[in-house]
């Protein structure tokens, strides 16, 4: 629960009201088990994938779908909406969704150093290379936005 509480993947930070109903869903399943941690006087269990729970994510890893190839972009989707703002409104944009790649930036890599995941190595290098290429974009965007012509 720590790895997902701390993750700077927004859609990852979930709260314990949503993740409680998600683990009672999977044990009804059969996908984990619990076994009750000795001496924790809170209850606190310890859970576990079972051999049902083991394949189940062996198939979604397996599972490549068209929408994990170009997922949705909020930041290249609002752009598509640009021509309405006016130049100071975009150029106010761009600079706030850089600085807050940015600050994502920097929480990646915190983030990094307070879990052990698998493949963590080649996970950070992802989430690193998708912000910078889109502090990149956005230096085309600028570009574009400032000179009134497209970027090369």
């Amino acid at each position: 629960m720590r790895i997902y509480e701390l993750s700077p993947v927004s859609s990852f930070n979930t709260s314990k009201g949503g993740l409680y109903p998600a683990i009672n869903r999977m044990r009804a399943r059969g996908l984990i088990s619990a076994e009750v941690i000795e001496g924790d006087k809170r209850g606190a269990e310890r859970l576990s994938c079972t051999p049902t729970g083991v394949a189940a994510v062996k198939q979604w890893a397996k599972d490549l779908r068209d929408t994990h190839f170009l997922p949705i972009d909020p930041l290249r989707t609002k752009v598509m909406s640009f021509d309405l703002l006016s130049r100071d409104e975009q150029i106010e944009w761009i600079v706030d969704a850089k600085a807050q790649l940015a600050a994502k930036l920097d929480e990646v890599e915190i983030y990094d150093t307070t879990v052990e995941i698998p493949f963590q190595a080649l996970v950070r290098d992802n989430a690193v290379t998708a912000l910078r290429m889109r502090m990149q974009w956005l230096d085309r965007l600028m570009q574009y936005v400032v000179k009134g012509t497209e970027p090369a």
